[in-house]
């Protein structure tokens, strides 16, 4: 099945599963995580990584809203955007400074990926604008 921007809940049903699957990584196996995404040792506290998991699980639910009604919610997709590109650029930043693994990267490379895909989507789910709109004399 081909995911375009012509039916954004397919995109936003699967951008919903990819944070819920991560989210679950995070909570139920913070030290694999950890060992996939930070080089060095282990963390004697997980509270950062459980936090992320819940704000990563709570941008998936919203994911989910958007995919039930993606016109509806095109703040959400909005912040999607700034959100998704934010972690890529946090994530690039830490990895040319050897603080993130390759492994991240590449997720954080998904994100970006999404990002641009929601934002075709935001802008095919515009309304016209007022003056563009057909006028019948």
């Amino acid at each position: 099945m081909r995911v375009t921007t012509t039916n954004p809940s397919i995109l936003f049903s699967i951008a919903a599963l990819f944070n819920v699957a991560i989210a679950a990584f995070l909570l139920f196996a913070p030290g694999g995580a950890h060992e996939l995404m930070v080089p060095g040792p282990e963390p004697q506290n997980f509270l950062l990584t459980y936090l992320l998991a819940v704000l990563v699980g709570t941008f998936g639910l919203g994911y989910w809203w958007v995919a039930r009604d993606p016109q509806r919610n095109l703040s959400v997709i909005q912040l999607a955007i700034i959100g998704k590109t934010l972690v890529f650029i946090v994530v690039a930043v830490l990895f040319f400074q050897n603080g993130a693994t390759a492994f991240i990267l590449a997720l954080a490379t998904a994100d970006l990926v999404f990002a641009a895909l929601f934002l075709r989507a935001a802008q095919s789910l515009r309304p016209v604008a007022h003056d563009q709109k057909e006028t019948h004399p």
